[in-house]
């Protein structure tokens, strides 16, 4: 079947800070075809150390689902053409259940909540999916409830897996208060970053890691990668699979610590709505590339989106 007789399908990632929509097609030999993508910062797992998702929070995101829906509806999609899944924030808040009923009151949408290993699994989906290749790989997904380390090895078979709770918002909302960053504040991020990613290394040292090269996805690593590129206007076909120095990603660290909220978003373009959370982003970023003693890194703009996408066209089990 060729990819203009593959029916249109739709996914959506409901992310703790960012909500993002993909409709298009897949082919594996041709890859994914978008048709319609759009993305909204709602931050919905803003406060969750407390245990429940805020109310206005959930309305933001609501609205953003509903637009959503409108998408869906231009484009002729039914309930069995979409793959709606929510990570972190949802799986981990006392309220989520009602997040998920109400976005269904209020949408007809339906959500699935997915744990860290499913969550690992699609997002290795949409990372093959961009950034090609026969060699293993440590796919890393920054979000903003959780991260996810996945190994993977030369044949795209997952050997081993890891979800923290250590997202760039809980990471952000626990230790960072102040722009231009304070020194005290995170040399105590640094000390818990390091310890946590040390933990996680330790989990796959029983797997060969010669060789292995280092692929991270989401918004901390799209955002140090269109910076970097120099590029005026972010192109997915130029990030994916862009690769990073870790000397050059520390050169930026410190260059935007310097600078206050707005001047991120002033001299850097950063997206509104990251530019408090990508110290934390870049913290973790480069912390996992010392841990595994590798001084570069790749970047990947397609992610758990899209590869909620690609799974619908795959056979099932």
């Amino acid at each position: 079947m060729s990819v203009s007789e593959l029916r249109l399908k739709g996914s959506v990632d409901i992310g703790s800070n960012t909500l993002r929509l993909l409709i298009g097609t897949y082919d594996p030999q041709k890859g994914i075809k978008v048709h319609h993508s759009d993305r909204r910062i709602t931050r919905l797992g803003q406060g969750l150390d407390k245990g429940f998702l805020l109310e206005e929070r959930m309305q933001e995101s609501i609205a953003a689902m509903s637009d959503f829906r409108k998408s869906f509806d231009d484009f002729g999609l039914t309930p069995d053409d979409l793959n709606i899944v929510a990570t972190s924030a949802v799986r981990n808040a006392h309220n989520g259940a009602e997040f998920v009923e109400r976005v269904f009151r209020e949408t007809g949408l339906t959500v699935r909540v997915i744990d860290g290993v499913e969550e690992a699994r699609i997002t290795t989906l949409g990372v093959g999916a961009a950034v090609r290749g026969h060699t293993p790989r440590l796919i890393v997904d920054i979000g903003g409830g959780s991260v996810e380390l996945t190994l993977v090895d030369s044949e795209g078979k997952i050997l081993h897996s890891v979800s923290r709770e250590i997202g760039v918002v809980r990471l952000t909302e626990k230790f960072l208060s102040r722009a231009p960053l304070d020194i005290e504040e995170y040399l105590l991020l640094q000390e818990f970053v390091t310890e946590k990613i040390s933990r996680i290394h330790d989990e796959f040292t029983r797997f060969p890691l010669e060789g292995v090269r280092i692929i991270g996805t989401a918004g901390t690593y799209t955002s140090v990668g269109f910076i970097l590129s120099g590029a005026k206007e972010y192109n997915p076909k130029l990030i994916n699979g862009y690769c990073v120095k870790v000397s050059d990603a520390k050169k930026l660290l410190e260059e935007m610590g310097s600078l206050g909220l707005s001047g991120r978003i002033e001299r850097y373009g950063i997206e509104k709505g990251r530019e408090d959370l990508i110290i934390a982003g870049m913290c973790l970023a480069i912390n996992v590339n010392l841990c595994f003693e590798q001084d570069h890194f790749y970047v990947s703009d397609y992610g758990m989106r899209e590869g909620a996408l690609i799974a619908m066209y795959l056979p099932t089990t």
